[in-house]
C-alpha cells in the first residue's frame, strides 16, 4: 500500500512541478502507467487493459508480452513516452513557496 501512496504522490508533485494549471488526462494515465509498469507488472497490465480499451485479445496479448521481454538499456532505449514527457512537461521547477537568495558572484 505504501508503494502506491508513494507512485501517487510522485505523480502529484510531477504535475505541481510542472507549473501548469492543466494537464491533459492522457499524460496523467501514461505516467500512472509507466510508474505501474515498474512496479507491479501485475497491477499495470490490470489498468492498462481498462486505460487503453485493448479492441482484440491479440493487442492485449502483444502487450503481456512486451512485458516479459527483457527491459532495454539506457544505450538502446528509445521510448516515445519518455520523448513525450519531455515535451509535455517541462524541466522540475522549485515549488512555490519563498524565493530562492541570489548568490553574489564569486560566492557559493
Amino acid at each position: 500500500m505504501g508503494s502506491i501512496d508513494k507512485l501517487v504522490q510522485d505523480i502529484e508533485a510531477t504535475l505541481v512541478d510542472s507549473g501548469r494549471a492543466e494537464m491533459p488526462s492522457e499524460t496523467i494515465g501514461e505516467m500512472v502507467m509507466e510508474r505501474l509498469k515498474k512496479l507491479d507488472r501485475v497491477a499495470y497490465i490490470r489498468y492498462a487493459s481498462v486505460y487503453r480499451d485493448f479492441k482484440d485479445i491479440e493487442t492485449f496479448k502483444e502487450e503481456i508480452e512486451s512485458l516479459l521481454e527483457p527491459p532495454q538499456t539506457a544505450d538502446d532505449a528509445s521510448s516515445q513516452l519518455s520523448f513525450l514527457e519531455e515535451q509535455v512537461l517541462p524541466a522540475r521547477r522549485r515549488r512555490r513557496g519563498r524565493p530562492q537568495k541570489a548568490s553574489l558572484p564569486g560566492s557559493p
